[in-house]
């Protein structure tokens, strides 16, 4: 069975505030304290959002040193070559694309068994029946690709 939750503390607090709200003492502090503080918290709220504003702010190329875009695109081309060689087990930031696939149950005993014949992994194995087909038909894919940047 759950347990019931402990109140007495709001209780003690709420009962607090409303005993507060009568109390003379509080009612003779100057009220001019309250508003400079309540201005001040505003300014201080207005002062955190053009921060947040700021740091939100769009990326621009121009607002980047040269040293730091080349080491930018040493990184990228880093891991591009990495990909294609296969090298990107066990370092952080590197992944290669992947990619889900469905085959039918015996589509899926065949790649398994010539996988397993070759020495392979099912996985570098359709990598590579994939190369062959992009070796075999470069000069369609490439046409393709102008197609397609031509159509955009």
């Amino acid at each position: 069975m759950a347990r019931k939750k402990d109140l007495q503390g709001a209780i003690t607090r709420g009962a607090d505030l409303f005993f507060s709200a009568n109390d003379k003492q509080a009612a003779e502090t100057p009220v001019a304290d309250e508003v400079q503080y309540t201005q001040e918290a505003v300014e201080q709220e207005a002062r955190e959002a053009v921060q947040a504003q700021e740091a939100k702010q769009a990326y621009r190329a121009q607002d980047v040193t040269p040293e730091a875009l080349a080491s930018s695109i040493a990184d990228m081309q880093d891991k591009i070559e990495a990909a294609e060689a296969r090298r990107t087990q066990g370092r952080k930031g590197y992944q290669l694309p992947r990619l889900n696939i469905t085959l039918t149950p015996s589509g899926v005993e065949y790649v398994r068994v010539m996988a397993g014949i070759t020495g392979k992994s099912v996985t570098r194995y359709i990598s590579d029946i994939v190369d062959k087909d992009a070796a075999a038909n470069a000069e369609r894919y490439q046409k393709a690709k102008e197609l397609m940047k031509d159509a955009l």
